[in-house]
């Protein structure tokens, strides 16, 4: 069975990359700021530790400062005067020093304690404050003001590079194979704040001369996007308009634009991968029930993610209609399962339901399949800036990104400079 904890990467997938003591049930500013309106959920205890504690995982500060995962601990709950509300305070240790997205000062590696009180309140967390002093919520100092060029609509940014093996087969076995890069922004986030507005006319352009054999031309169904414009040397996608999602906190919205350049180098995934099937060949209508499993072989890889397509051909019309602790797409096209916690050598599994309409007499399908491990970041892996305006730059290898909006912003963006090695199962449909 799958130990319970999204196709990415991360990032977003991401996907790709992770993450004293008070008792007293104290109200803090951002509690009497933040008041819970409507009839509380009647949530237990048990699932609303399981909110707090994901809120804390995906937090800014513990993605992006190096949260260490095996420190997390819950030291003590405290159950508060509201109905289905309480407080839960956990210590972590995060490896770069500072709070959330903003460039950290110039200080060695170590070890930084921290420790976050979280109150959830009717399924919702409605105050998160670090040490005292950081508003998770707001992404700002406790009491702090800001001048009109720093506070704004905050925008989080991920820029990542990895590498995918892509293989048309059932099984693969962890080895040195052949890697093909990708460089893609990995998720962008309209972060919570005080504004509550939208980001207006999202878009991204790259500029290269770099002629790729592979375009995203459709975003995650996260944040749907749309590829206007083929390079070189300008390419285009538009996102529309995106919301703040506050309901969904700790949740990443993804919006995927990356592509990949055939290479020889050589990636070791660091894990083992099968995928099998009830069924292949469809006369008719019917359901296919696929089983993936995946045994971790490098003892770096704590956590993983899965992404799951599928589409429609002149042969076959497939949709996932099942998918246990994931998410599926409205148009049922695409699947995931982010931040799987894994253990070395030892495989986990998940199962997949596939509604399957064949248009011809006959017809074998498999749905594509993607694994990302997620290894923890090394000291100098990551790299952190804030920039204001409409828009706002970044050049890596692939060229020069620009990620624009109509209005005034606050970009906090993070570029990951190490690699993510992933592996795909190709789709078949024949």
């Amino acid at each position: 069975m799958r130990k319970k904890s999204i196709w990415l990467v991360v990032s977003c997938v991401i996907i790709t990359v992770f993450l004293m003591v008070s008792c007293a049930p104290a109200v803090t500013e951002e509690e009497e700021a933040a008041p819970l309106e409507g009839v509380e959920k009647e949530l237990s205890e048990e699932e609303s530790q399981r909110i707090a504690f994901n809120y804390l995982l995906h937090s800014p500060t513990f993605k992006k400062r190096n949260g260490k995962e095996d420190s997390l601990k819950l030291l003590s709950t405290t159950t508060l005067n509201q109905p289905f509300s309480w407080q839960f305070d956990y210590e972590f240790e995060c490896g770069i020093d500072g709070y959330g997205w903003r460039q950290p000062e110039p200080t060695p590696i170590s070890i930084i304690p921290h420790i976050a009180k979280i109150v959830v309140q009717g399924g919702e967390v409605i105050s998160a404050v670090l040490d005292d002093k950081w508003n998770m919520l707001q992404q700002r100092m406790m009491g702090a003001t800001y001048t009109p060029e720093e506070a704004g609509n905050q925008v989080q940014v991920d820029f990542l590079t990895n590498w995918v093996h892509a293989i048309n087969e059932d099984i693969f076995t962890n080895a040195e194979v052949t890697g093909q890069r990708q460089w893609r922004i990995s998720c962008i986030i309209n972060t919570p704040d005080e504004t509550g507005e939208s980001v207006r006319r999202l878009e991204v352009t790259l500029e290269s001369d770099l002629v790729f054999d592979w375009v995203d031309k459709d975003s995650s169904f996260a944040r749907p996007g749309k590829l206007v414009k083929m390079g070189p040397p300008v390419y285009e996608w538009s996102f529309g308009d995106l919301a703040e999602e506050p309901e969904h906190a700790g949740q990443v919205f993804d919006a995927y634009v990356g592509f990949l350049q055939h290479t020889s180098t050589k990636i070791v995934p660091g894990f083992d991968l099968s995928r099998s099937f009830d069924r292949t060949v469809f006369t008719a209508p019917g359901t296919q029930t696929m089983t993936i499993t995946v045994t971790p072989r490098e003892e770096s890889i704590k956590q993983l993610s899965i992404g799951l397509s599928t589409w429609e051909t002149d042969l076959v019309d497939p949709i996932f209609i099942a998918l246990e602790g994931g998410k599926i797409s409205p148009d049922g096209r695409c699947a995931e399962i982010n931040n799987i916690p894994v253990e070395l050598n030892t495989p986990m599994s998940v199962t997949v339901s596939i509604q399957v309409i064949p248009k011809v007499h006959e017809v074998e399908y498999k749905p594509n399949v993607r694994i990302v491990p997620n290894r923890p970041s090394e000291p100098g892996d990551i790299h952190f800036d804030t920039s204001h305006g409409s828009s706002f730059s970044y050049t890596d290898e692939a060229g020069t990104w620009t990620v624009s909006a109509e209005g005034y912003y606050v970009w906090q963006w993070v570029a990951h400079s190490s690699y993510s090695y992933a592996v795909a199962l190709e789709g078949r449909a024949e």
